[in-house]
């Protein structure tokens, strides 16, 4: 149930499910009985062995299972925890894999088992005490060092068997030693690896994870891994996470540094930090030659810094030298080329404006021809029904885009413009029809004038469908199939015919690129006459699925009319209201949809346009030159010093800091090759 910490905060929440409280409490309900799927009978609970465990009243099913489950007479507790303590501290269980405990596993040692059982249980469950016998005994302290009668034991424990620590302790293991504190994203300084909670809280450089962390999904020890792979083998010798522990400015390395004086006191105290014992004669001496290579390998480094500026010094001059003719010789190769086809790139330029003027001589003659175009344009598609447009009751979009319905009974969206789903209800018409229209409209607030969302005003409607039926009962709503469509523009590949397809989310349907800036329509002829009762609504549902960003409708306007005879296109409620005035009442306002309409979409206006276009673009350079201007582009670029040079320059600066603090180098290095 909720948790009244939680307010008004929640998680998740989707159309399938609801979204949960922040914060919830697990209670017990009082009613924990189960039903058979089938029967519908209860299910009393029982043991899936022979068992022997009384009830206690008044207690929880959760509460009697809990209590079962940790006592002495489950056969199973005692014995998985005590082959896991012994696991956990020699290494390999009694029973392996640790929690796979069946009568096809036997444990290995099955005596030994059986007394550990015992041994907790008659001590009241004390996990210390156990850990203590365990730790006392002679099998836990015997050596790793094996010989010639045992050294292939991995049984019966006649030898200790050699393990690396796992990765939370590895971790919290390194910064002990190195005394440097942890520094775990989501957590307080210097909190230890061991306490994280999450499995998805961690190490930027997946430290823990390399070195085999289980996710902590379940309870199951063999989530964990101890193999020394690759990955972890480069997290430990290369990996930052040492690196960072061992060079932090405020750890105990540094502070041994300055605090021990004598070079051997300081070789020991790190042995002894990282491996808990002394350094013997021979690690002493190999460890002490490394505070005295920090000097001869400094030396030898700045003699070979030395021998490559001199190098360097001689070299540059001639490849600045070649550098340079190159680029002289490319120059050449241009100015000698751009001659060599003058004469032909004047005569195809002086082509090419002459066409271009031609172009927009046709192009200007076309316009200043609209208005008698418009006129012929408007007479071919008076054949057309009586349309109506609809009157919108509710606007909604899956995509939380915002309708909002205005005077023209068109509708306008705005802000989201993901993918999604338009849902219009408008009332029933009053009379029987059989086509219906979309109009795509123009709108200032659009980019480019829409009539879609998008930069350039396009849109893609992938669906339409048309649905009629009781607004309160959605799903039982009845499908008006549309069978046939027609549109006064189509985008290259793209038609009415795909918006009827069936196909809801697929990359096709009406879209208008090349013609955007300008109102479109598309009309469909119902399988059908629609009859609408009393009371219902009609549910246009405007699918919009391209892939395209922001290709929605922006603005749009739902009609239904009732038709006779062959599907016609007509005209759009704007135009229709233009061709029903008089030629003298035309004027530039009354004029101007038809006219952008025109500019935007006739085909003979595109033609046109895109002549022009294609024509006002300037030649394109030939293939050669531009080869060429490259090469000298590229040949200009200053010359850079050696690679090798600079990276010795890097280095020496480096080993100069590093030989300014020599014992403390020497001693980062020698605790990085003990971890």
């Amino acid at each position: 149930k909720k948790d009244e910490e939680s307010g008004a905060k929640t998680i998740g929440g989707t159309a399938v499910e609801g979204a949960k409280p922040l914060f919830e409490v697990v209670s017990d309900s009082g009613n924990a009985e189960m039903k058979h799927q089938r029967t519908q009978q209860t299910v009393a609970p029982k043991f899936p062995f022979e068992a022997e465990f009384p009830q206690i009243e008044g207690s929880s099913r959760r509460a009697q299972f809990a209590a079962w489950l940790t006592s002495a007479k489950n056969p199973y507790f005692a014995k998985s925890f005590v082959n896991r303590l012994w696991g956990y501290l020699l290494g390999k269980g009694l029973i392996e894999p640790i929690d796979d405990i069946r009568a096809g596993n036997p444990p290995s040692i099955p005596e030994l088992l059986e007394f550990l059982e015992k041994d907790f249980i008659a001590n009241n469950f004390d996990v210390r005490h156990v850990m203590r016998a365990i730790c006392k005994s002679e099998t836990y302290q015997r050596s790793i060092q094996s010989n010639t009668w045992n050294k292939d034991d991995d049984r019966n424990y006649s030898h200790a068997m050699a393990r690396r620590l796992p990765a939370e302790v590895l971790y919290d293991a390194i910064h002990l030693v190195t005394g440097s504190k942890q520094k775990i994203p989501g957590m307080d300084p210097g909190a230890r690896a061991a306490s994280l909670a999450d499995a998805d809280a961690g190490l930027p450089d997946g430290f823990l994870n390399n070195l085999g962390r289980p996710p902590r999904e379940s309870a199951c020890e063999c989530e964990r891994s101890s193999e020394l792979r690759l990955g972890s083998v480069m997290a430990l010798v290369s990996g930052p996470t040492v690196g960072i522990a061992i060079s932090d400015q405020n750890n105990s390395i540094r502070q041994l540094v300055s605090q021990e004086p004598d070079n051997r006191e300081l070789i020991n105290e790190l042995f002894v930090r990282v491996l808990n014992r002394f350094a013997t004669d021979a690690e002493v001496e190999a460890a002490t030659s490394v505070l005295a290579s920090i000097e001869s390998d400094h030396s030898a480094l700045v003699r070979s810094l030395d021998e490559r500026e001199r190098w360097w010094k001689e070299e540059k001059p001639k490849r600045q030298a070649q550098l340079d003719a190159d680029r002289s010789k490319a120059e050449s190769e241009l100015a000698a080329r751009q001659d060599e086809i003058r004469a032909d790139r004047e005569a195809a330029e002086k082509a090419r404006l002459e066409r271009l003027a031609m172009a927009k001589q046709e192009l200007e003659h076309f316009e200043a021809s609209l208005n008698e175009k418009l006129k012929e344009f408007l007479q071919s598609k008076r054949e057309q029904p009586y349309w109506v447009p609809t009157v919108v009751n509710s606007a909604k979009s899956s995509n939380k885009a915002k309708l909002v319905p205005l005077g023209d009974r068109s509708i306008l969206a705005s802000g989201a413009d993901d993918k999604g789903l338009y849902t219009i209800d408008t009332p029933a018409p009053g009379f029987p029809f059989n086509v219906v229209r979309l109009e795509a409209l123009t709108h200032a607030d659009l980019k480019s004038n829409g009539p879609g969302l998008s930069d350039a005003g396009n849109f893609v409607v992938t669906e339409i469908e048309l649905f009629a039926g009781s607004a309160d009962k959605p799903k039982e709503m009845r499908k008006l199939k549309l069978k046939k469509g027609l549109t006064d523009f189509d985008q290259n590949g793209f038609s009415a015919a795909a918006a009827i397809d069936g196909n809801l989310n697929d990359q096709g349907g009406w879209a208008v690129s090349g013609a955007t800036g300008a109102e479109h329509w598309a009309v469909f002829e119902l399988e059908e006459p629609a009859k609408v009762g009393e009371g219902e609504v009609l549910q246009w549902r405007i699918h919009q699925f391209h892939n395209a960003a922001k290709h929605r409708l922006g603005r749009f306007r739902l009609s239904v009319a009732q038709h006779s005879g062959e599907l016609k296109l007509g005209l759009s409620e704007s135009l229709t209201a233009l061709a029903n005035l008089p030629p003298d009442d035309w004027n530039e306002k009354n004029t101007k949809d038809g006219i952008t309409y025109l500019k935007n979409s006739s085909k003979d206006a595109v033609r046109l346009r895109d002549r022009f276009n294609q024509e006002n673009r300037p030649l394109p350079e030939d293939e050669k030159v531009v080869t060429l201007k490259k090469r000298i582009e590229r040949l200009s670029v200053p010359l850079q010093d050696d690679s090798r040079l600079v990276r010795l320059r890097g280095d020496v600066k480096e080993s100069e800091k590093q030989k300014s603090q020599a014992r403390l180098t020497a001693a980062e290095d020698i605790t990085w090759a003990l971890i």
